[in-house]
């Protein structure tokens, strides 16, 4: 599972100075661990930063014509996290801290959110019905 950035959209984030002669090896570590799938097209793009000020940003957005990428009914979101297991860990927890994460540092997203409630609500759900 992952969570990524559709083209066109935004999100507020952190940016990284990266000196030009750590940039090969800091792409390589960026694409070792974010284009495992496929799923992400990397590229530059100008952002903005607290300040104001804009600067070119290496970002990740979702391929959606990507065999994986998946949109659909909320009820199926949630059956796939439930369901969901990689080499990390569940797709569960993966949803659960990146939401927490998010959190911290004061990010909010209502899709994501509205997700999270429909996924307790069935984990209370069926809590209740083995009780």
């Amino acid at each position: 599972m992952v969570l990524g950035l559709n083209p066109g959209g935004s999100c507020v984030g952190v940016a990284y100075r990266v000196v030009g002669v750590k940039w090969p090896m800091v792409r390589q570590a960026l694409h070792d661990r974010e284009l495992i799938n496929g799923v992400y097209e990397p590229r530059f793009q100008m952002v903005c930063l607290e300040d104001g000020r804009k600067t070119p940003a290496y970002i990740f957005t979702a391929d959606r014509t990507h065999d994986q990428y998946w949109t659909g009914p909320i009820e199926t979101a949630v059956s796939l996290i439930e369901r969901g297991i990689g080499l990390n860990g569940t797709a569960r927890d993966y949803f659960l801290k990146t939401l927490e994460k998010l959190a911290a540092l004061d990010i909010s997203d209502k899709g994501l959110t509205r997700l999270k409630k429909a996924i307790t609500l069935k984990a209370e759900i069926l809590k209740d019905g083995a009780a």
